[in-house]
């Protein structure tokens, strides 16, 4: 049985660390965990009810022999229900089963299950301990590691929240594999990123086994999975609070964060960030920082992979700019974009990892691709 183990320190150099566990027995390692870093500890686990149908009975059962017994909220999935009353909902629920301090929190289930969990336990009697378990794949590579936790508002994603380290993180590639297909493949943006911003080496071997990825291959996800968190690890070790560096994640995400919205959310949040990739990769083009051969090829792997193109996006550009000026990389409510100069290589205009790009381009790069 392979395992990986990325450990991650933040600050850089700080004794505090956390371990991210790539296993199949992710579920047996969270509970042995739990019972020897919490032993007096109550367990307030959150999954919604889409997880809870598959991954849920796992981790109860790897519970069974254990002390600590969770207590299960679930939640309704979803990014239309990833708002404060969600989260307000969480903390009551386990104010009213009269949990306190020895809390510790269990986030089992994707992205947004992760994030509001995350912000919930950071609220929760002024900050208690949580253990990230995620089962999507843009959660397991990219939103369980580096402690981003928050929620949505009507002014636009993730723009209330605080940042809040785990106490680990256990990712079970298998888990992977009970996915709908179009979450899976949408999921895959997020490794596409890791690759275009830093990692050319990954951005080939996407290419080269794409059909073994489409499939599943559960040999092949640890490796990739694992090495997506090392990407993260290394960025926000350097970085905790996005004050530079860390902004290089949101690669695609200025775009694809407006693209989501303007769907009301109803659009998957892999597709909406692929779609982000390939309009900023073309931005980036426009403003002859990105090579047409290099835009190419991304936008070649975004529809081997099945993440873009297929859909009509029917895009009113006026609406998605002024969403983008909602980003929070926006500076005096100008919308600044995070850009690529080469496969594997983030722009950088003197100290900054973000420009901005004048409406003019972003609207004529959004009327080129349907």
């Amino acid at each position: 049985m392979k395992r990986s183990v990325v450990t991650v320190r933040i600050p850089a150099g700080s004794a505090v660390t956390y371990d991210v566990a790539v296993t199949t027995r992710a579920c047996e390692e969270c509970a042995a965990f739990t019972a020897k870093r919490f032993p007096d500890s109550r367990i307030a686990l959150v999954t919604d009810t889409n997880v809870a149908r598959f991954a849920l009975p796992k981790l109860l059962s790897a519970f069974a022999g254990n002390r600590q017994k969770p207590f299960v909220h679930v939640i309704p999935a979803g990014e239309r229900h990833k708002h404060l009353r969600t989260v307000e909902n969480i903390v009551d629920i386990f104010l009213s089963k009269r949990y306190g301090r020895d809390t510790v929190f269990i986030a089992l289930g994707g992205g947004v299950v992760g994030d509001m969990t995350g912000f919930a336990a950071s609220l929760f009697a002024r900050g208690v301990p949580f253990i990230q378990m995620p089962t999507s794949v843009v959660s397991m590579v990219d939103a369980s590691v580096g402690g981003k936790t928050g929620v949505d508002t009507r002014h636009g994603k993730n723009l209330i929240g605080v940042f809040a380290q785990p106490s680990a993180v256990f990712a079970d590639p298998s888990l992977l594999l009970t996915l709908p297909d179009g979450e899976y493949r949408f999921g895959l943006s997020e490794v596409v990123k890791h690759a275009l911003i830093c990692d050319k080496q990954l951005f080939g071997q996407l290419r080269k086994n794409g059909t073994r990825l489409l499939a599943r291959d559960t040999v092949l996800l640890h490796d990739v999975i694992a090495r997506n968190i090392a990407i993260k690890k290394a960025v926000v070790e350097k970085d905790e609070r996005e004050g530079g560096l860390r902004q290089i994640l949101n690669f695609g995400h200025t775009i694809g964060h407006a693209i989501e919205r303007n769907s009301n959310y109803r659009m998957n949040h892999g597709e909406a960030v692929g779609y982000g990739i390939l309009y900023e990769s073309l931005i980036a083009r426009e403003l002859e920082i990105l090579p047409e051969s290099d835009v190419g090829q991304i936008r070649g792997l975004l529809s081997q992979l099945g993440i873009v193109g297929k859909r009509k996006l029917r895009l009113d550009p006026k609406r998605i700019i002024e969403f983008t000026k909602s980003d929070k990389k926006s500076l005096l409510g100008e919308a600044r974009y995070v850009l690529i100069n080469g496969i594997g290589s983030v722009h950088r205009d003197g100290r900054r990892y973000s420009i901005p790009v004048k409406d003019d381009i972003v609207r004529k790069v959004l009327s080129e691709v349907e």
